[in-house]
Order: structure tokens, then C-alpha cells, then sequence
């Protein structure tokens, strides 16, 4: 006796054949407008930081991965706890000479360098982005990373390290192309270990010694003008750290014990 046939249901089948199909995303033209609009996406950019809790980057390079703690700073209750949540995790990391300097997140990216190659860190999204080199006479490189409030834009800017150089190479991150071109600077100087930057307000800040002349000024590069600047310093102060101060810039030096202490002196924009 033949056991009867199971019927197959046409419902079943009908959405195997919807689950091959490729998916697909279908817009309006007014709506795609508006939805790539660099305001919006600024926008978008705005609220989503503005959700984003401070914290404090502790990180270990060890066995070819990056190692980090993320500590919490902004700590809404009034009695403070030492038990504050710590985040940890670790991820690969590019071989080579690697220094972490201290540095500030710049619009939610931190940027350095790993054998002379830019390397950009994105925190939030745990990913890490190497950067072909800006120049291959270029052994080792100081790279700063600045944000253009005005289009939405992160650019690297490199200078060579220990060496006198009159251009510097900037690259756009997202552009499509991500190729390095070359600006002059207009002023030759020359970078150190010391030479670490601050952005603020769409402006890059460092410290470097202008060649042959042996004099230490501050030298600004604005983000989406790619124009050069120098500033001379304030008496007393030399190689001394760059920090921003109620949106301003200041700097950070040794007392006569070797106390860290501000500078009340600072810099207009």
C-alpha cells in the first residue's frame, strides 16, 4: 500500500524563493537627497556623540594585539565611587615600532603612526584603519589629526620626524580616493619627540624649532583651508605640553619640583 504524497505548501516555497532573492535598499530621489545632504549626516554625527559617555583609554601593545580599558569619566552621581565600570577588550594589531603617545580623541577618531605608517583608530566601532605612507623617504613621520566642523571632514596631516622640512602631505579620510597630495608650509621647521598636536575648532596646533634659527614657536594648520600659520610663543615658555582650555589653546609645564602645572598665558585664535 503506497503511504500518500505530502502535499508541499505553496507558503513555504513561496518564501524560500524570497529568501534567494538579493536584498536591496529602493529610495525616493528627494529622500536619498536628503539622507546624503552633508548637513544631515552632521547632524546625525552631532546627536550621536553627544550620546557618547567620556572616557579615559588605557592601552597595552603586547603579543601583536592592542589591549584596552575604557574607564568611564563622566560620573553622574554625586557621591563618587573608586568601584567605576571598566570596559575591556583587545584586538589585532599592525606589526611594526608603534608609540602610543598621550593624545585626545579628535570628533570620536585618534590617529598615530606604526613604522612610519598612519594608523587611525576608531574607539566606538573597535576597528583599526592603516594608512598607506605619506612618503617613503620618510622613515618615521609626527602625524596630527584634525576635524573640519564646517564640511564634516577628518584629514591626517603628516611632517617628517627629526628632519627640517618645508611641506608637509595631507589626506582626506572618506574621500573615496584616500591619497596623500603635498602643501608647503611655508615655514621650514623641524619636529622631535616632543612635537605632539591639539586640534581645536577646525585648527591644528604643535610646537616645533624653525630651522637655523634655533627658536621654538607654534605653528597652526587650519583643516579645511590646508593654510599654515605661526604663532610665536609666550616668554618662558618651551616644549611645553599643548592642551585645550576652555576651547582655547594653553600649554602645560614643569615647576621647580617637576609638578605638572598650566600655563595662564594663551593663545587667541
Amino acid at each position: 500500500m503506497e503511504k500518500p504524497k505530502k502535499k508541499k505548501r505553496k507558503g513555504n516555497r513561496k518564501r524560500r524563493k524570497q529568501l534567494k532573492l538579493p536584498s536591496f535598499r529602493c529610495v525616493s530621489k528627494l529622500w536619498s537627497s536628503i539622507t546624503t545632504d552633508s548637513y544631515f549626516i552632521r547632524s546625525f554625527e552631532t546627536r550621536f556623540f553627544s550620546t557618547l559617555q567620556p572616557s579615559l583609554l588605557v592601552c597595552v601593545i603586547a603579543d601583536g594585539k592592542l589591549f584596552v580599558s575604557s574607564i568611564p569619566q563622566d560620573n553622574q552621581n554625586s557621591s563618587y565611587s573608586c568601584s567605576q565600570p571598566i570596559y575591556r577588550y583587545h584586538m589585532k594589531f599592525p606589526q611594526g615600532q608603534c608609540y602610543l603617545p598621550p593624545t585626545e580623541s579628535v570628533h570620536g577618531l585618534i590617529c598615530f603612526q606604526v613604522s612610519g605608517a598612519p594608523v587611525v583608530w576608531n574607539p566606538s566601532k573597535k576597528e583599526l584603519l592603516t594608512l598607506p605612507k605619506p612618503e617613503k623617504s620618510w622613515c618615521y613621520v609626527r602625524v596630527f589629526l584634525g576635524y573640519d566642523p564646517v564640511e564634516g571632514k577628518h584629514k591626517v596631516m603628516c611632517i617628517p620626524y627629526l628632519r627640517s622640512s618645508g611641506v608637509c602631505r595631507v589626506l582626506t579620510l572618506g574621500s573615496g580616493q584616500e591619497s596623500w597630495r603635498t602643501v608647503k608650509t611655508n615655514h621650514n621647521h623641524y619636529s622631535d619627540y616632543n612635537t605632539f598636536g591639539r586640534c581645536i575648532k577646525g585648527v591644528i596646533y604643535y610646537v616645533v624649532d624653525i630651522y637655523h634659527k634655533n627658536v621654538w614657536v607654534t605653528i597652526s594648520f587650519h583643516v579645511r583651508l590646508e593654510k599654515f600659520g605661526m604663532i610665536d610663543l609666550p616668554s618662558g615658555i618651551y616644549r611645553d605640553m599643548l592642551i585645550s582650555y576652555e576651547g582655547r589653546l594653553a600649554f602645560v609645564d614643569n615647576d621647580e619640583t617637576g609638578r605638572k602645572r598650566m600655563n595662564s598665558q594663551k593663545l587667541n585664535e
